[in-house]
């Protein structure tokens, strides 16, 4: 990593996420750590979170901790690692919008 790289992720923070609105986000391992904390922050910026997580009681606990915090979310709820793999992501992509660049 050049020292100019090193410069800018120092810099950046969870403030300069660009508006997720209309986005559908699946995150795995997001009953806790990083996972968490990136499902958190994508519903903070607006777009509708999918934890994924191989324990349900611990997808759930994790779903409901968002909801606390952001009551307003747009939508966050649990699947497990399997169903989501089983899904193979078909579901999940009817009902994302599509991907905005800019």
């Amino acid at each position: 990593m050049t020292q100019k790289e090193k410069q800018v992720m120092e810099k950046w923070t969870v403030a300069e996420i660009p508006s997720q609105a209309g986005n559908l986000a699946v995150v795995t391992g997001a009953n806790s750590g990083i996972g968490w904390h990136t499902a958190l922050e994508l519903a903070r910026a607006g777009s509708e979170v999918i934890l994924a997580a191989r324990i349900e009681a611990k997808g759930l606990d994790a779903v409901e901790l968002i909801r606390r915090q952001l009551p307003r979310a747009k939508e966050v709820r649990q699947r497990g690692t399997d169903d989501v793999r089983a899904k193979g992501g078909d579901d999940f992509q009817a009902k994302s919008a599509p991907r905005r660049r800019g």
